[in-house]
């Protein structure tokens, strides 16, 4: 999937591959795991949520300013939007009890030894 997800964004972003182009997005992909729970329906949920935030830059442009935000680089505001989403959830759970309670696996953060079972 990430060998496919790197092939989709070189070939619909530009006709190859430059440096940067993916801008720290595998790491939401670590983010979409832990808010998924380890479950396939909640992680595309957070999948399509991180992409609606994503979105949200192309459907304001032109907006100088929101209601409860008034700054003339709203651009660079709206563009953090899905990374301080991914923090905030990455924060959230990486607490124990939020671990325990989603079922993340008991392994998880140990190195795996072939054959030291």
């Amino acid at each position: 999937m990430a060998g496919l997800a790197g092939g989709s964004l070189s070939l619909a972003i530009t006709p190859g591959w430059v440096e940067g182009m993916t801008a720290g997005q595998g790491w939401v992909a670590v983010g979409l795991v832990i808010f998924g729970g380890w479950d396939p329906v909640r992680a595309a949920m957070g999948a399509w949520l991180f992409g609606a935030i994503r979105r949200l830059p192309l459907d304001l442009q032109g907006v100088q300013e929101l209601p409860l935000f008034r700054n003339p680089n709203l651009g660079y505001f709206l563009n953090m939007l899905p990374y301080l989403f991914t923090i905030v959830v990455l924060v959230l759970g990486s607490r124990e009890a939020f671990r325990r309670r989603i079922g993340a696996p008991a392994a998880l953060g140990f190195p795996f030894v072939r054959g030291a079972r």
